[in-house]
């Protein structure tokens, strides 16, 4: 029976959650974040149907110098049959018709081979590390609660950081999460750092010093309940580590970084503790 593949919009979401955990195995409904990521990049979302039945997506958030590319999935009980080539390589000529020069994403072990037929190659690491541990968090008093006025200065914070302009990003968390997005500033009010809380992700994580980064840490800790909070570092990062190690956390895994195109940049890794998602960055 063929598969075909198409855009995916919002009336799709219901029907694409029950894929979602099978394929990731989580009990948790990913339709949030779906609608979140449609709200950011409303074309870059692909479906596989074979008939009329969700098999598989994938899709694609543009920053402008990079793209990233996330949310690859396909039914558990059809894989290995061809369904993520086609995904990948419908993708592949989207984006390559719409412009974007370099495709990144991270890749399980599992999915890297798949991404190498279609000309990804490795160009760094990412780790899941997950609190195992008990920890008893507080609360830093140079910790406040983002505020929507504070959308320019985060923006022009993270874009040297993040290495482009993802301000559309995160003025769509702090839309769906104002309770959970912190911020920190030095003493001329100049913001250095922010966090959200998302349901099970602390990220993105930004800070310019480690001292920082460790208060906005645990702030978000304390005040927001998170069941099992796990953080996506990139590999370089030299201090997300020792933070989350010291809180009880646990590197759980490590991911293929991987990039098509030319070679971009990462920001400034030093700064960066904490992705948003493996479909974001």
């Amino acid at each position: 029976m063929s598969v075909t593949i198409r855009s995916f919009g919002e009336d799709d979401i219901e029907a694409v959650d029950p894929l979602l955990r099978a394929a990731f195995a989580v009990t948790f409904s990913r339709s949030a974040e779906l609608r979140r990521n449609l709200a950011i990049q409303p074309d870059g979302w692909l479906l596989a149907e074979r008939a009329g039945t969700p098999v598989g997506m994938v899709g694609v958030t543009n920053y402008q110098s990079f793209a990233y590319v996330g949310l690859m999935a396909v039914d558990p009980q059809i894989q290995r049959q061809g369904i993520g080539r086609l995904l990948i390589d419908e993708l592949i000529v989207r984006c390559e018709r719409r412009g974007y020069p370099t495709l990144q994403l991270e890749a399980t072990e599992l999915g890297a081979p798949l991404y190498r037929k279609v000309g990804f190659v490795t160009d760094g690491q990412a780790a899941v590390y997950n609190q195992v541990q008990p920890y008893r968090p507080t609360v830093s008093p140079a910790v406040r609660r983002m505020r929507p006025d504070d959308l320019p200065m985060l923006s022009a914070l993270d874009a040297p950081i993040f290495g482009a302009d993802r301000s559309r990003v995160l003025a769509r968390l702090l839309h769906d999460l104002p309770d959970r997005a912190f911020v920190i500033s030095d003493d001329s009010g100049q913001l250095t750092g922010f966090l959200f809380a998302q349901s099970a992700t602390l990220g993105p994580w930004v800070a310019t010093s480690p001292v920082q980064a460790a208060a906005l840490l645990d702030t978000a800790l304390a005040l927001v309940p998170i069941e099992h909070p796990r953080a996506l570092v990139a590999g370089e990062q030299p201090y997300a580590e020792t933070l989350l190690l010291e809180r009880g956390f646990a590197r759980q895994r490590t991911v293929e970084h991987m990039r098509r195109g030319p070679a971009g940049t990462w920001g400034r890794l030093a700064d960066r503790y904490g992705m948003a998602s493996f479909a974001l960055g």
